[in-house]
């Protein structure tokens, strides 16, 4: 949700479903020089990471942006500062330097002056320096981290510089070693430790060794045995056509590491209409370094990667072993079926010279994995049920229930007509005996989700689907389930108080856990129970508690009541 607020600049807020708010400058800063740009970003529990100033908006104007709208300064939640300086390569602005610093004792100092916490350092190739890149592009970045701690003696705290050095195609392209890529693209990697390697004697051209930075200087087949990627291109394309890593480039006696990419684009069963095919899009083979097995990865319209196929030679020429996993999507691009390699019994790789990529799967032999989803309303497409079944005939009705999953909504009024929905987990069952029935309470250990908001009659209010509370009820351990039966664990608490640096009064957090059953002794709680967020969540108990008890867990952020809140925690349904 974006909310406006009027003023000297003005303010953009955009709240998101967890309650973070990120701050934007409209467009009357001071000289427009954050003209629509990020302020600051404040979580639930009011931690605040910013630019410039935390709570005066002109001031992080004045003290965060410089005069061309780069950002000079900003702030973490920690209270490290972030200093950013800029440089001119050919007429062009390029950020140079990012220094993160504590504040050692008294007020801020210059950048540069505080105790060190880090530092990246970035150069670039220049007009005058193209042997091997184009002018502008990234040539090293250098990363530093003082290896002890003094703030008084800053001078003497020994620096770690760990230094990746790229390179770039700078030819028309050729199909000759060194040249099959564009100009501009990327061709080679050099991390940290092959720069310090190769830096330290050259590859033995050095006496006696130094680290001066030799790599930068270096030839490519000198520093492709160092390299952690090498990259070439096919004539005219900008996908990876083959590549090495970790310096196996089969060169200097070491090992050969080349995997060789071929890409079809051309699936006679993909339709292209309007709506979400299901049919494969493309897909890529994968050769590998010698004895290696072969990848053949299929993907839809929308990239997500769907059936893959691992065969012992080159596919679609002669009988190789082939192991297939397929994977179905719904005609919402979501997962429904995965088909393991022991319920394919057939694939066909290429038919006439074309690319076909036909799966055959069995009725009633091999692993199935089907994922139920909701049919109809706001929580259409969110998983229902996991299930398996031998073979993949019927899945829909004879596979059997691994999990189940029931949500409830939440509806937030945008305006008339338009809400934005929240769900959230209700029920979730985990069956211990095999049922296709997910009703059948005996099958089943059932766990409920009850939930409470910091507003319950305003639909308007962000606050109204703002979860203030999640009650968690797990199903009991039995003495069937090796519950010990022993009362021990009539009574436990474990407390933990915390509170966000600078804000000593306003975000608490309390941990208390207690077993819940209705005939025992109160339970004392160990900590203060402010107002504000809490959670309690019912956990099964351990073996050698009571089968009769749970287990409780609250959690408590202690919240103003002017603040907003973060919402209940929940798990994110797969596919949704």
């Amino acid at each position: 949700m974006f909310t406006y607020e009027a003023g000297s600049p003005d303010l953009y807020v955009y709240t998101d479903q967890q309650g973070n708010r990120t701050y934007f400058f409209g467009g009357n800063t001071a000289s427009d020089r954050a003209n629509w740009q990020v302020w600051k970003f404040v979580d639930p529990a009011g931690n605040t990471a910013y630019v410039g100033h935390a709570t005066t908006a002109s001031s992080a104007v004045s003290d965060g942006y410089n005069a061309d709208g780069t950002i000079s300064k900003a702030f973490d939640s920690s209270g490290r500062r972030y200093c950013y300086s800029y440089t001119t390569i050919d007429d062009d602005s390029r950020l140079d330097r990012v220094t993160a610093e504590i504040n050692a004792e008294g007020g801020w100092g210059d950048c540069g002056s505080e105790t060190l916490v880090g530092k990246v350092e970035y150069d670039y190739y220049s007009a005058s320096d193209q042997t091997h890149r184009p002018a502008g592009h990234l040539k090293l970045v250098t990363v530093t981290t003082p290896l002890s701690f003094d703030s008084q003696v800053q001078s003497a705290v020994p620096l770690l510089a760990r230094k990746q050095h790229y390179r770039y195609y700078t030819q028309a392209y050729d199909n000759s070693a060194g040249r099959r890529g564009g100009i501009g693209m990327i061709k080679m990697v050099i991390g940290p430790e092959g720069c310090r390697r190769f830096d330290w004697g050259e590859d033995g051209v050095e006496s006696p060794p130094v680290l001066d930075n030799g790599f930068l200087t270096a030839s490519d087949s000198s520093l492709k045995p160092y390299a952690d990627a090498y990259f070439e291109y096919p004539s005219g394309g900008d996908r990876v056509w083959s590549v090495y890593f970790d310096g196996e480039c089969g060169c200097s006696g070491g090992a050969n590491g080349e995997y060789k990419l071929t890409y079809d684009d051309t699936n006679p069963g993909f339709s292209g209409t309007s709506g979400y095919d299901t049919a494969w899009n493309r897909r890529v083979v994968i050769e590998p370094p010698t004895g290696g097995a072969w990848s053949t990865q299929y993907f839809d319209e929308l990239g997500q990667p769907l059936s893959r196929v691992l065969t012992d030679a080159t596919p679609g020429t002669g009988t190789p072993a082939t192991w297939v996993t397929q994977i179905v999507h719904t005609s919402d691009g979501q997962v429904t079926e995965v088909h393991t390699p022991a319920n394919v019994s057939g694939y066909t790789h290429n038919t006439s010279g074309n690319p076909d990529g036909s799966i055959t799967t069995s009725g009633s032999a091999g692993l199935v994995h089907y994922y139920q989803r909701i049919a109809s309303g706001d929580t259409k497409g969110f998983l229902e049920g996991v299930r398996q079944k031998e073979g993949s005939s019927n899945l829909s009705t004879n596979s059997t229930f691994l999990s189940w999953t029931q949500y409830l909504t939440r509806d937030l009024s945008i305006a008339s007509g338009v809400n934005v929905t929240r769900p959230m987990v209700e029920k979730t069952r985990a069956f211990h005996t095999a049922t296709t029935d997910h009703t059948d309470t005996t099958k089943y250990d059932e766990t409920t989700q009850a939930y409470t908001w910091w507003e319950n009659s305003t639909t308007t209010d962000v606050l109204y689907f703002t979860g203030k509370q999640i009650t968690t009820t797990a199903p009991a351990v039995s003495t069937a389930k090796n519950g010990s039966g022993l009362g021990h664990h009539d009574q436990a608490a474990t407390c933990v108080r915390t509170a966000p640096r600078r804000s000593p009064n306003r975000h608490a957090v309390s941990f208390h856990t207690r077993h819940t059953p209705a005939a025992r002794r109160p339970s004392a709680s160990r900590t203060s129970r402010p107002t504000g967020l809490s959670r309690r969540v019912t956990t099964p108990t351990p073996i050698g508690g009571s089968p009769r008890m749970g287990m409780v867990l609250i959690v408590r952020l202690n919240t103003p009541t002017t603040t907003r809140a973060a919402p209940a925690k929940r798990r994110s349904p797969a596919g949704a």
